[in-house]
């Protein structure tokens, strides 16, 4: 189940003429989901053919795992959501020299992916963070903390864009962080009752994402029973880590106006 729970009120930014983030948003979160669930399924028939009494358990899907296997992911939806992607771009991020103090888009800076979307030129600034559903202090800071830095590093991507209007035409950022929900299970407990009390707190865990960081849009996503409990292995193979939920939060900025000239 996949559920926007924010849309993005920019007026700059959902204009349909040059390209509407929100939808962007919705058809790049759609592709990614549903690439995570082909990767799933594949790697459960593998499991399936070793007559293990547990294949799902044994799959780790790519969404629920580092940032760098998330960032595959979505290289692969952009390129299926826009004409053109470009994965590591290359920019020039303001007060940051480079080697040797020299400065340049090619030397001190770059951004996960550029792209076109529609008429718009578009940044996207990916982070992925993993939190408890149990909310703690400690995870409450690391999650501002990186919030903050995705807030920070977009933005700065479109100050880069706007410097270059001419090969960037209405230049949009857009800072996406990938909240990953999940929490050990030791072998002393049955994993299927953790999984359903991590799902019972998801709500709650929502509410304090929202709350915290803000974002300009927010999508919550379950996966299905099958994908929420992973075997992490254990002396005998008997600790799990379940995943009630996968959250989407995004910050997003506008194209600025250009700068009056001075008569």
């Amino acid at each position: 189940m996949l559920k926007i729970i924010k849309q993005v009120s920019l007026i700059r930014a959902t204009n349909p003429a040059h390209g509407n983030i929100q939808t962007f948003l919705e058809q790049l979160v759609v592709e990614v989901v549903a690439s995570n669930y082909r990767y799933f399924l594949n790697e459960h028939l593998i499991n399936s053919v070793s007559d293990d009494r547990q294949p799902e358990a044994r799959c780790w899907p790519p969404l629920l795992a580092n940032e760098r296997q998330v960032s595959g992911l979505f290289a692969n939806a952009l390129s299926s959501v826009c004409p053109v992607s470009r994965p590591e771009f290359a920019i020039l991020r303001p007060g940051v020299a480079g080697k040797r103090g020299k400065v340049g888009a090619d030397r001190n800076g770059r951004v996960d992916f550029f792209a076109t979307y529609g008429k718009r030129s578009l940044a996207l600034e990916l982070k992925q963070i993993s939190i408890s559903p149990l909310g703690d202090a400690a995870v409450r800071r690391g999650l501002t903390a990186r919030w903050k830095s995705v807030e920070r590093q977009s933005a700065e991507v479109l100050t880069h864009l706007c410097a270059y209007r001419d090969y960037y035409p209405h230049p949009t950022s857009v800072g996406l962080m990938v909240i990953r929900v999940s929490r050990k299970v030791s072998s002393k407990r049955k994993p299927e009752t953790a999984r359903s009390e991590a799902a019972e707190q998801m709500p709650s865990v929502l509410q304090r994402v929202r709350q915290s960081i803000k974002p300009d849009f927010l999508a919550h996503y379950v996966p299905p029973l099958e994908m929420q409990t992973c075997l992490e292995g254990g002396e005998n193979e008997n600790e799990y880590r379940v995943f009630p939920g996968i959250i989407f939060a995004a910050v997003v900025h506008g194209q600025q106006p250009a700068k009056k000239k001075k008569r």
